[in-house]
């Protein structure tokens, strides 16, 4: 008969605040988790950033530099283009 008698109600509170426990562990553990895979995700893309930035200012100067000679040419202010052409004239 000693078997028999139980509290239902301290068995169940005990229970539940174990799920409570477990759930607040596994909310943190999720959560570490999360920041933890956000420090993995982060990139730093600074150095390909700068590379790029060197290669298209680059690109702007030689553009610049053709752009120029081809307006020389145009405008007949370049010699040798000038010299070349009366040779064939």
């Amino acid at each position: 008969m000693a078997d028999a008698i139980q509290l239902p109600e301290t068995s169940g509170k005990i229970s539940i605040d174990e799920n409570l426990t477990d759930r607040a562990k596994l909310d943190n553990l999720v959560t570490d988790l999360a920041q933890e895979y956000s420090k993995y995700l982060k990139v730093d893309v600074s150095a390909e950033k700068a590379v790029l930035e060197d290669e298209v200012e680059d690109i702007l100067t030689r553009l610049d530099e053709f752009t120029s000679f081809v307006d020389m040419v145009r405008g007949g202010q370049c010699i040798v283009f000038k010299s070349n052409t009366s040779r064939y004239s």
